[in-house]
């Protein structure tokens, strides 16, 4: 009976800990970046909600909120990760969901020339900008049309003043920016230029000027003034203009412009600043070694003007100075080094200068013996090891120490008498760097005992001391001893070498003694024998079961209070206390190691074998299922003997009748069943229960709206489920392919018209699955389409309508014209447009379900051709002339009303002369001219004159002068002199002689005509 009890408070556990109670969520609207977001709550719990806390700015701490509406100002455009944290008084939930806004658009424009004449045309060029979306537009542009939407855009102004344009840009979710520039029509030509730069140092200036004047007449001159005199001429119709200036100072720049009705200047200043001349020189020498460099420097730039100037001083290594004169400066390697020194004046005007500093290389000096101790009869060879880097050569001086010298590189000497001697080596490079090293030399006159040992020091555990005899002696040594034990006595090995090993910690003296056939000599050195410790440890237990396992490990190391322990587990995980305990994660045989160490820094250590081992473990694990479907049942048991049965539970009436390692069975519905499972070993059973679940399917449907081929149709999912549906998957032309799962309500445009199958699948949270299929109608689209004939100025447009259905009755068809005006006409018709120019008309073509389909097209209006006439001469002359006239304009054919096709016709005739002018469109337009040729009968000219003054009969006149003229004239008195000559005459003698009035009487008058005939006649003057 325990056992069943024991299995109904299981079950009863589980189920309460699944239980949900407080659930986080919130919803948002998208605004445009800059506007608050409203972040509502829309949180749900079984128990009470005590508090709702906001994690804005995602760092984790929920302080930055609090309520179940918040407003938010967010002040970066980016995405951000905003949580709810929702506290109930149970239990507490918290989630997180990326909130974003919509950009805002940019707005901006470029304006060719803010400033123009009353002839203006401005181009107004779009810049706005929006980091993702499509934009809008709208253009104020201040001469009171407020229609414009293009990208970009034109205008023009009829009258002077300031106006204001403005932009308005939209983004596809509503959001707005704007901008206002001002433009400018100016009454008359302003003189202007622009300069690349105002402010330039002497040394390399060089001043482009560039007129950029707002002409409201054709230029015909320009001139500058480049000095400032206020006179113009020192450069004149250069456009751009350069010029360099030789001295510094403030000049006076003008720049004129004259056009065909007006004159204008303007005056700008530019600034010529002195440039320094930069000097500087090593007053040190420039070469130096390496050992004790030191460099000095000197600096006498000079600045050509008033200022101040500062320094830069780069030494070539990455040093650098800002002193007008640097401290002394040492390099710390070798080699050329570019010193330079950069000027600047307050101005910002710079120059520079270069100079050499050079570090020779150093020597390195050494050399080598044999030994430091030798007989002062030997011989001694001394081995050169000095370096210096190529391609620098080394010499050399030897001081022996005896007053003896060599400069050999490699030289040997020998000594005179024993004693200790300085061996110094100098080494001079070929660049006179120099270096030298001092080596002392031992030399005896007797036999010197002397041993090497390695390992002086050692801990006793695996001790072995190796002793060499290296005695110096001025004769054969024949006999070595050694005392090893310290006793006193040399008989304990006789050979050149000895390795020794001692029993024991401790301090030891050990002995050489050599003998030579004239003498002996002997020598004691001290060895350390280190004590080492014992590792040991003990254990609780080296053999424990994996559940509650823990091994507790006893440092017995002596000495312990000496040393410092490392455990090693074996299981990759270790300890250095000096006693230690472990838990291990898996059954297994762990070799677990202890490492003692002795202050002294001698170590011992030791192994033992611990071993985990596992009862049995039953368990299992099953898929999630939905309602229909079989679960899978798999064993996941574990045990330390062989498991030889499996059974199973799937009642809970705790009668095991399946039996298998893995098992499906399908449960009758959907629902929580609890199944147990029961493990037999060979030495051993266990049994687990479980509460699987069988989730419900969802049960497909939706709606949709009834539109028109090629337009949007709304689906709105009508599905049910327990569980949340988390996907949809829509397949519009029910061919197996999903194409929409971006939820609830998509949208989709059917090309084809008629009923369209289209295919639902959700999927809860639990992914059980439904589908269904309905048939979607959608109505048929008219196809819209019309012709329209290109005409000429003063001509209808004929439009034809050739729209098309399928099915369905066509209700309306709606015109624009695209000069503003419109209409609804069924049937073919025309058009009058009032100017010509390119015109999209619309036709809309409206069925009786709603379904509508538009057609534009392009008509153009073209200018009729224009055409103008002109003349050689007057249209109305005498007998014997003739006139060209030549018909004018952008025509391309022309025919002549008395026949000719050419532009010109020469003329001599009286009559009315009409052209008729054909573009290339077709287009023609008429025009006419008329010409009167006057007959000369005979010659008439008046011969009386009143010249008083009152312009009535007061010149002397040749009726028809025009026949014959060039006229040369001559009038004499009665004496025959004469009185006035012209050979041009132009109707105009007063009765004067030279300017004088001449008396009244008659005169006599005699005109040779342009016919070469003559005419005589008299004239009376009466005044």
């Amino acid at each position: 009976m325990r056992k069943y009890l024991v299995l109904l408070l299981i079950i009863f556990s589980e189920i309460s800990l699944t239980k949900a109670q407080t659930v986080a969520d919130f919803v948002f609207l998208n605004v445009c970046f800059g506007d608050s977001v409203t972040l509502s709550s829309t949180s749900t719990s079984t128990n009470t909600i005590l508090q709702i806390n906001w994690d804005i700015d995602s760092n984790g701490a929920f302080t930055d909120a609090t309520g179940a509406t918040v407003k938010w100002l967010f002040p970066v455009y980016k995405t951000y990760v905003v949580g709810i944290q929702v506290i109930s008084n149970a239990d507490t939930d918290v989630v997180y969901k990326q909130v974003s806004m919509y950009p805002v658009p940019k707005a901006a424009f470029d304006i060719d020339f803010p400033r123009q004449c009353l002839s203006n045309f401005f181009t107004y060029t779009n810049k706005s900008t929006i980091a993702s979306g499509t934009m809008t537009y709208f253009w104020d542009l201040g001469n009171g049309i407020k229609t414009n939407t293009a990208t970009d855009t034109t205008a023009t102004y009829g009258a002077l003043g300031d106006y204001n344009v403005k932009l308005v840009a939209t983004s596809d979710k509503g959001c707005k920016d704007s901008i206002t520039k001002v433009v400018t029509i100016v009454p008359k030509t302003e003189a202007d230029f622009t300069i690349n730069d105002t402010d330039q140092c002497l040394v390399g200036n060089s001043f482009l000027f560039s007129g950029n004047s707002i002409l409201c007449d054709a230029q015909i001159f320009s001139s500058w003034d480049l000095n400032g005199d206020g006179t113009f001429g020192d450069s004149n119709n250069v456009d751009p203009l350069t010029h360099i200036f030789t001295t510094p100072g403030t000049y006076k720049i003008g720049y004129m412009v004259i056009t065909t009705s007006d004159t204008d200047s303007v005056y700008k200043f530019v600034n010529v600043y002195p440039s320094p001349a930069v000097s500087f020189g090593i007053t040190s020498d420039s070469g130096q070694c390496l050992s004790g460099n030191l460099f000095t420097f000197s600096n006498s730039t000079v600045l050509g003007g008033t200022g101040t100037l500062s320094y830069f001083w780069s030494f070539g290594d990455g040093g650098t100075s800002t002193a007008t004169l640097p401290l002394p400066y040492t390099y710390a390697t070798t080699g050329s080094h570019i010193v330079k020194l950069v000027a600047t004046s307050d101005k910002g005007c710079k120059d520079s200068a270069v100079v050499t500093a050079r570090i020779y290389d150093q020597p390195s000096v050494d050399f080598s013996m044999t030994d430091t101790m030798f007989c002062y009869t030997d011989i001694i060879s001394f081995t050169n090891q000095s370096t210096i880097p190529s391609p620098w050569t080394l010499s050399y001086a030897w001081d022996f120490g005896d007053g003896s010298t060599s400069t050999s590189t490699n030289p040997s000497y020998g000594y005179v008498t024993a004693g200790t001697y300085n061996v110094k080596l100098i080494a001079t490079s070929d660049s006179n760097c120099t270096d030298s090293v001092i080596k002392k030399i031992y030399l005896f006159d007797s036999t010197q005992a002397r041993m090497t040992v390695i390992g002086d020091t050692q801990c006793l555990n695996g001790n072995t001391f190796t002793f060499t005899e290296k005695s110096v002696s001025c004769t054969t040594i024949v006999s070595t001893f050694w005392d090893l034990n310290n006793d006193g006595k040399f008989d304990d090995a006789s050979t050149p070498t000895v390795n020794y090993s001692f029993p024991a910690a401790g301090t030891y003296n050990v002995g050489l003694k050599v003998i030579t056939p004239v003498d002996s000599d002997s020598i004691y050195y001290t060895v350390v024998v280190l004590p080492s410790p014992v590792a040991a440890y003990v254990v609780n237990d080296s053999t424990q079961d994996f559940t509650g396992n823990n091994f507790l490990f006893n440092n017995a190391s002596t000495p312990l209070a000496s040393l410092t322990s490392l455990w090693d587990f074996g299981d990759g995980f270790t300890a250095t206390s000096t006693h230690a305990s472990h838990s291990y994660a898996a059954v297994g045989n762990y070799p677990v190691k202890l490492i003692v160490t002795h202050t002294n820094g001698c170590q011992d250590s030791v192994i033992h074998l611990m071993q985990v081992y596992s009862p049995i473990e039953a368990g299992f694990i099953s898929n999630a299922v939905c309602s229909g479907d079989s679960m899978v049942f798999i064993d996941t048991s574990k045990s330390g003997s062989p498991i030889v049965k499996i059974e199973w539970d799937f009642n809970a009436d705790l009668v095991f009748d399946t039996s298998g390692s893995t098992i499906k069975y399908k449960f009758p519905g959907p629902g929580g069943y609890l199944v147990g499972m029961k493990v037999t070993s060979t030495t051993t059973y266990a049994t687990v229960y479980k509460m699987v679940t069988v989730y419900s399917n969802p049960a497909a449907d939706f709606t949709y709206s009834e539109t028109c081929q090629n337009s949007l149709t709304k689906f709105n999912d009508a599905s049910t489920a327990v569980d949340p549906i988390v996907k949809y998957y829509w397949d519009f032309d029910n061919n197996g392919t999903v194409d929409d799962s971006s939820g609830k309500t998509p949208s989709k445009i059917f090309s084809t018209a008629g009923v369209n199958l289209v295919k639902l699948t959700v999927v809860t949270n639990k992914n059980c699955k439904s589908f269904v299929i309905k048939g979607v109608k959608v109505n048929f689209q008219p196809n819209a389409d019309f012709t329209a004939v290109n005409v000429c100025d003063g001509d209808s447009v004929s439009i034809l309508n050739n729209t098309t259905i399928v099915s369905d009755t066509i209700l309306n068809f709606l015109w624009n014209y695209g000069d503003g005006s419109d209409g609804i006409i069924l049937y073919d018709h025309k058009h009058l447009y009032q100017t010509a120019g390119s015109y999209t008309i619309r036709l809309i073509a409206l069925t009786t379900k709603g379904c509508r389909d538009t057609a534009t097209k392009i008509v153009t209006v073209y200018n009729k051709p224009a055409l103008t006439l002109s003349f050689s001469g007057p249209t109305t002359f005498y007998d014997g002339y003739d006139v060209t006239i030549t018909a004018n304009g952008t025509f391309d054919s022309t025919i002549w009303s008395h026949g000719p096709l050419t532009p010109a016709v020469t003329v001599n005739q009286t009559g009315v002369y009409k052209v008729r002018a054909v573009d290339s469109n077709g287009c023609q337009v008429s025009d006419s001219a008329v010409v009167k040729v006057i007959k000369v009968d005979k010659f008439v000219a008046v011969d009386v004159i009143t010249p008083n003054g009152d312009n009535i009969n007061d010149y002397w006149i040749i009726r028809d002068l025009g026949y014959y003229s060039p006229v040369e004239l001559t009038i004499f008195n009665r004496y025959g002199d004469v009185i006035y000559n012209s050979k041009d005459y132009k109707n105009d003698w007063d009765g004067t002689r030279d300017g004088k009035e001449i008396p009244e009487g008659a005169y006599y008058y005699v005109v040779k005509t342009k016919q070469n005939t003559v005419f005589r006649g008299t004239i009376n003057i009466l005044r």
